[in-house]
């Protein structure tokens, strides 16, 4: 399992279908993982699947005050 946590990236999202379908999308989400090469850079699902991510882990809402974690 290859794990990345990332934000909401220039929107608010207020609930996990609203994440699901944001990342469905291939709209971007900000990596914030230190860990990773692209810390502090948007990337939407098809780049984490070129790069072997098999889960996503989404904070959102209102100051980033919520978390789930997705499988790609």
């Amino acid at each position: 399992m290859k794990l990345i946590t990332t934000i909401q990236y220039l929107t608010t999202l207020k609930t996990k279908r609203e994440v699901e379908s944001h990342l469905n999308s291939q709209k971007n989400f900000l990596i914030q993982d230190i860990s990773s090469r692209w810390d502090n850079k948007p990337c939407n699902k098809e780049e984490l699947l070129k790069d072997n991510y098999t889960h996503i882990k989404v904070y959102y809402g209102n100051n980033c005050s919520k978390l789930t974690v997705i499988e790609l």
